[in-house]
């Protein structure tokens, strides 16, 4: 590699030949799984509770640890 050339590689890639539409589709799948687990999560979390014997709910411990 050289260093000291003051070439720049990522000026030299063609944006133009990237198929957006694969892209786009993984970024709404990955949204609405982010989301879909948000909710599975906070549907589960009282079972969760009782499960592992939690008998005090602080709502920011909660966000804290399972972050």
């Amino acid at each position: 590699m050289n260093f000291g050339s003051g070439e720049n590689k990522a000026a030299d890639i063609d944006l133009s030949k990237i198929k957006r539409g694969p892209l786009v589709a993984a970024l709404i799948i990955g949204a609405f799984v982010a989301i879909l687990n948000e909710t599975l999560l906070n549907i589960a979390f009282p079972d969760l509770m009782k499960e592992f014997l939690i008998l005090r709910y602080n709502g920011w411990q909660q966000h804290t640890c399972l972050s």
